[in-house]
């Protein structure tokens, strides 16, 4: 005699088998199937804390050289000066992206608004300067950080209103300025440090997690390049109807290309999981080949930086980008391209592909 089937127990059984399969369909096609540890080990020990132990150096390199020139101010001291905050300046593309975590600090915001803003506003900043006014723990972000730093050494009459009895509240605004980025550089290590053990551990992909911090900020930070550093002065934001030269971010230096290019090498390096001493290791490139469509978004992906790199490689380091927005804007419009090319291989298909959320608006339709 057969024994009467048990509908529950056979629906059971095939809901276990549903949810069994589509965990394993998961897994694959939305990056579970990759380990995220050595991934994270190594952004964390080999590019996040290396960047800011070498940007604190730098910075403190820049801070001497800064009490030097107060002490001895003359053309030669401000020479050394402005060699050490485009040292400063350059290092800091390495870290300005790492805005979370440690590089995020309440109310005042992270160590990219607070260290990296432009324009500045020099108007402001001299108002500042005659009123002995040296807060900086505030919003005024556009008078003080690298790029306050960079005005003041660099503008046509530097040396003449650095010199003279005068001269002390803009020495003195000076010194402040640098000390606040110091105070950023020295907490930033020491935060990093202390944060990398708990950033390592969290292998989720959930919003807030590790990878979901490092994958959006690393996005954000390349689009801050593409929309900042080069769309805006060029006058390709939505709503502009010409070049803004003014709006270049090294604009006293002319420092702006040398500063595109090691900030989107930085981005290709995170990319490729490359350490800062230029070792290989684990990075996005690689959890591609863990997942289900990976294997063709890294060909595009690794035939688009190509593009990116031919593009950049007509760029001189010593070029002005205030110029060359009204000179050859068509070289501009070029690089600026095949970065737009680029955000769709690194936002919407990435994102897609690994199963990470983007959890931010950039605001530009992209």
């Amino acid at each position: 005699m057969k024994k009467p089937v048990n509908l529950s127990s056979l629906f059971f059984l095939a809901l276990v088998l549903s949810v069994s399969s589509c965990k394993d369909t998961d897994d694959t096609s939305s990056g579970d199937a990759f380990d995220r540890g050595p991934l994270l080990e190594q952004v964390a020990k080999q590019r996040i804390l290396p960047a800011i132990t070498r940007f604190e150096a730098s910075v403190n390199s820049l801070s001497l050289s800064l009490i030097s020139f107060s002490d001895t101010t003359d053309s030669l001291h401000l020479a050394n000066a402005k060699i050490a905050w485009e040292q400063a300046f350059i290092d800091f593309q390495s870290v300005r992206g790492f805005t979370f975590g440690p590089g995020e600090q309440g109310l005042i915001g992270d160590i990219n608004e607070n260290l990296g803003t432009w324009p500045v506003d020099t108007a402001k900043v001299e108002q500042r300067i005659v009123a002995a006014d040296l807060v900086m723990n505030d919003f005024r972000r556009d008078t003080r950080g690298l790029l306050t730093l960079e005005y003041l050494l660099f503008e046509p009459n530097a040396l003449s209103r650095f010199q003279g009895p005068a001269a002390k509240p803009r020495m003195d605004y000076l010194i402040a300025v640098v000390q606040d980025i110091q105070t950023w550089a020295q907490t930033q290590t020491t935060a990093w440090t202390a944060y990398l053990p708990s950033f390592i551990a969290d292998e989720s992909k959930a919003a807030g997690s590790s990878i979901s911090e490092l994958y959006n900020h690393w996005l954000q930070d390349f689009e801050g390049i593409k929309n900042f550093k080069i769309a805006l002065p060029a006058g390709l934001r939505v709503g502009q109807t010409q070049a803004e030269p003014y709006l270049v971010e090294s604009r006293y230096a002319h420092r702006s290309v040398r500063s595109i290019k090691v900030h989107l090498e930085h981005i290709e390096n995170l990319w490729y999981g490359n350490a800062m001493d230029g070792s290989a290791g684990s990075g996005f490139d690689d959890y591609l080949d863990k997942v289900e469509g990976g294997a063709a978004l890294k060909l595009e992906t690794t035939a688009q930086w190509e593009a990116i790199h031919t593009e950049l490689a007509k760029f001189q380091d010593n070029e002005d980008l205030s110029d060359l927005v009204i000179q050859d804007p068509q070289k501009v419009s070029a690089l600026l391209n095949e970065l737009q090319k680029m955000t769709r291989f690194l936002k919407s298909d990435l994102s897609s592909v690994l199963g990470i959320a983007i959890t931010y608006s950039s605001g530009d339709g992209d």
